[in-house]
């Protein structure tokens, strides 16, 4: 058998993480976890999966659709907004913060692409 899977990762660093999984918990409330590297090839060696193929990358979203892709009420949106821009710079900056005029524009996460195959 294949595994093929395509999601947002978690960054390796644990505070990065924890922003991360609160971004997306906030905006989507089914978000349960975005899991790092490590513990993805953890869960496929346990299922005696052997990783074929792995990528990733950053994907930019622009904000307001993001949140409203969830359907995010707007006090929420509006609120997440706010807690975005005042991360401090260096949490900004892996995201890839983007603002202008105090509004969030967009931001970025890491996304993975994966193929495992059946040992």
């Amino acid at each position: 058998g294949q595994f093929l899977l395509i999601d947002n990762i978690s960054p390796g660093d644990k505070e990065l993480a924890k922003t991360m999984n609160h971004i997306e918990s906030v905006r989507d409330p089914s978000h349960v976890c975005a899991y790092s590297i490590p513990t993805w090839i953890d869960y496929l060696t346990t299922a005696n999966l052997e990783v074929y193929y792995l990528s990733r990358f950053k994907r930019k979203k622009d904000y307001v659709s993001w949140a409203q892709n969830a359907q995010t009420p707007v006090a929420i949106i509006e609120e997440l907004e706010q807690y975005v821009l005042a991360l401090p710079e260096t949490v900004q900056t892996y995201f890839e913060v983007v603002a202008e005029a105090n509004k969030l524009v967009s931001l970025s996460h890491e996304v993975m692409i994966l193929k495992a195959i059946k040992k």
